[in-house]
Parts: C-alpha cells; sequence; structure tokens
C-alpha cells in the first residue's frame, strides 16, 4: 500500500477503486460484508496513514464468485476518470 500511495501522491490526475474480494462459499450477505470491509480498510489507510484525498479513492465489494483462497484479497483499479 505505501508504494501504491507513492505513485499516487506522483500521479495526481489518477483516482483509485479498491476492490474488496471473498469467497462464494457460505453465507452470501456475510462475504459481501466481509469484502465490503476489505476495501474499506485498505482505502482508509491510504486516506489516514497515507494522506490521499478521500475524493481520489472509492472502495467497493466484489459479488463473491470464487470458491477457493485466492478469492480473499483486494485488487487496486487506477484510472484517470473522476468519479
Amino acid at each position: 500500500l505505501e508504494e501504491l500511495s507513492n505513485n499516487l501522491k506522483s500521479m495526481p490526475q489518477y483516482y483509485l477503486t479498491v476492490v474488496g474480494h471473498a469467497r462464494a462459499v457460505g453465507d452470501q450477505d456475510a462475504n459481501m460484508r466481509l469484502a465490503e470491509r476489505r476495501a474499506s480498510v485498505s482505502a482508509q489507510y491510504l486516506i489516514q496513514r497515507q494522506g490521499i484525498s478521500r475524493n481520489r479513492i472509492r472502495a467497493i465489494a466484489a459479488t463473491p464468485s470464487e470458491q477457493d483462497g485466492s478469492a480473499q484479497s483486494v485488487t487496486f483499479q487506477l484510472m484517470q476518470r473522476a468519479y
């Protein structure tokens, strides 16, 4: 996250979407909340600890679709258009 933060600071025209992921196995509502929380915590770190403007970051949850451990992650999408 620190490297991502440094990149965002050097490219002020870019915006970031933080996407939380969770497995599709089990309670779907709980999985969505987990995915949302993963994205939110990562976004808050970038905002509060790294000083990235809240206006440049959006945190969302992906619909749970994977059944293995690879779905337990956060991905980042860098884009040039404002939200």
